[in-house]
């Protein structure tokens, strides 16, 4: 179970507890406290989780330190942008942009509503829809290419999006400093697979640091994967 410590010191540490200090949970190694060690163990996961973003993703699906382990330019899919909570995967940026002209959905008058986190929660929408993806040619584009690839490539969430658009330089960074094989042109607008309001769409231009919700369903932007591994 996550333990989501922000909310166990809203609702329950603040308000309820004596012996809670207002700076750690060092309090919570008492026997009387309901959540003993499960306070740390999770901060424990969380700190080995960041420390795999902006890692590197072979095509065997390994993590690299790319400061510390030796690996071929060539042999590399993406790189560790997010964990999600929602989907329970490590979300990776693809090197490899797929369309530059890509219509969201064909059907402009389409009632979808997904999610702004979790991309694989969204392709189930999606599919529920048009099990074939017909009518959302930017998500079936990225399907095509998961199939092709034997991988598990979807169209990114907005927060996955905005994770590359607020780390661009540093991405950027590291496709030129590691010699990465990359056609990503970050001066693009690109999809999500996270709907807005009305009939638009969550997308952004990588190199702004603004999201914009009103890309028309119908408009043609860039279309880049992203690979889900499944924390285990």
């Amino acid at each position: 179970m996550k333990i989501d410590t922000e909310e166990i010191k809203k609702d329950f540490c603040q308000s309820f507890c004596v012996m809670y200090s207002g700076e750690d949970y060092e309090c919570g190694k008492g026997g009387l406290c309901p959540f003993k060690g499960k306070i740390t163990h999770q901060k424990e996961i969380e700190e080995e989780r960041n420390k795999k973003i902006f890692h590197l993703v072979t095509k065997d699906l390994k993590f690299i330190d790319p400061e510390e382990e030796e690996f071929r330019a060539n042999n590399i899919l993406g790189i560790v942008v997010r964990y999600s909570h929602s989907a329970k995967a490590w979300m990776c940026m693809s090197l490899n942009q797929l369309n530059s002209d890509c219509q969201w959905s064909i059907d402009l008058e389409v009632d979808v509503q997904t999610t702004l986190d979790n991309s694989i929660e969204n392709i189930k929408i999606l599919k529920s829809i048009s099990p074939d993806l017909s009518k959302f040619p930017a998500a079936k584009a990225v399907e095509e290419y998961a199939v092709a690839t034997g991988k598990n490539f979807y169209l990114g969430s907005s927060d996955d999006m905005f994770t590359v658009q607020m780390k661009a330089n540093i991405i950027k960074d590291m496709i030129e400093r590691y010699r990465l094989k990359s056609n990503i042109n970050f001066g693009n607008a690109f999809w999500t697979s996270s709907t807005g309001y009305d009939k638009y769409i969550c997308g952004l231009f990588l190199d702004n640091i603004n999201v914009n919700c009103s890309y028309g369903r119908g408009n043609s932007c860039s279309v880049l994967p992203f690979l889900a591994i499944l924390d285990a």
